[in-house]
Order: C-alpha cells, then structure tokens, then sequence
C-alpha cells in the first residue's frame, strides 16, 4: 500500500518491486486546485497505470472525495473530485468512477447492514 504523496517516489515503487507485491492499494488526498489557480489534474488513473505497467500487478487508486478549503489569510480552494480507477496488470484501465456515481438521496435506513444467505444485503432497523 502506498498512501497519498509517497506514491510518488521512487522509494515507494522500489520497495513493491522488492518485496514482489501482488496488488497495490493507493489512497489519496489529491485535490483539484484550479480554483485557487492551482494544478487542476489529481493523480487519477496515470499513476496507476505506471505502476501497474512497471510492477505487473492490478492497481486500485483511491482519492478522497468533497470541499477542500484553508481559510485566509493563505487561503485555498479546491476540490477532491474522487476519480478512483482500477488498473489492471497490463495497465489497463478495468474500471474508472468518473461520472459513475450514485444519484440516490439515501443509501439505506435504520442502524446497520446485515449479510444475508447468497451474498444479499439488507437494512437492518
């Protein structure tokens, strides 16, 4: 697993390839910044693909998702855009959620989620 800035250094994919991962995890805090005249491209699925390319293994890169704000006096404004993708060994793309996201007001009700027999999913008051 590498998480969030370390993906981006060499170290980080050095030590994959050493110790022969079978999978990499890469949860991220990558915003779009371009509000705030910052870069507006977060890591989304081109650095998974390297790794997956480079490592020859599936890749699933996560990032964070709602307002990223600081207020002033150095204020910043940006965006976490989500953009999780899921990358195959080969590098490509299996899976991407750009636009796939669920419309829904509400996901369930009650306390809690029960796994019933066959895999199904229920609301559990």
């Amino acid at each position: 697993m590498g998480i969030r800035a370390e993906n981006h250094y060499c170290f980080a994919a050095s030590q994959m390839l050493k110790q022969s991962a079978d999978f990499v995890i890469m949860p991220h805090a990558s915003p779009d910044m371009s509000e705030s005249g910052g870069l507006p491209s977060p890591p989304g699925t081109h650095l998974a693909t390297w790794y997956a390319r480079k490592l020859g293994v599936p890749v699933a890169m996560v990032n964070k998702v709602g307002r990223s704000y600081k207020p002033p006096p150095n204020e910043i404004k940006g965006r976490f855009p989500g953009q999780s993708a899921i990358v195959d060994s080969d590098g490509s793309v299996r899976a991407s959620m750009d636009g796939r996201k669920s419309t829904a007001s509400e996901v369930c009700t009650g306390i809690g989620i029960t796994v019933e027999g066959g895999g199904h999913l229920r609301d559990r008051a």
